[in-house]
């Protein structure tokens, strides 16, 4: 499926964009954690939290997220991380993202299982969930 995406939408575009679920966060705590946390973890818990985003944006089955949850668990992967750095870094980091143009970030989601969504997000909102759950 991947390849059938790559090769499809080489100028990422569109559809390419969908393999970034959870790559922002991840790369954001990443950077936040001077990259003590490895890219694998980060973005298995970037792909939790834009579940809860989804939860509230898109009334996803809880189920969704309490089943990658659990499947995290069990690989004794993290499931939450604390930022250190105060939001203006954070901010400046996102800010530096290839998704963002003036503020807003074109942000995976997922809808329901199979489907995901882009849309556009302020991020001000993401580091507002990120921050204060």
């Amino acid at each position: 499926m991947k390849n059938s995406i790559l090769h499809n939408d080489i100028e990422e575009s569109n559809e390419r964009m969908f393999l970034n679920l959870g790559h922002t966060i991840g790369h954001l705590i990443e950077k936040d954690s001077d990259y003590s946390v490895s890219h694998g973890q980060a973005v298995a818990i970037g792909i939790l939290k834009g579940l809860e985003i989804a939860e509230t944006k898109y009334h996803l089955d809880n189920n969704v997220k309490l089943q990658f949850e659990d499947f995290l668990n069990k690989k004794s992967l993290k499931t939450d991380y604390k930022f250190s750095n105060d939001n203006n870094y954070l901010k400046e980091i996102i800010s530096n993202d290839k998704k963002v143009s003036n503020d807003i970030i074109k942000f995976v989601l997922i809808q329901d299982i199979e489907k995901p969504i882009l849309i556009d997000l302020h991020i001000n909102d993401l580091l507002e969930v990120l921050i204060n759950g």
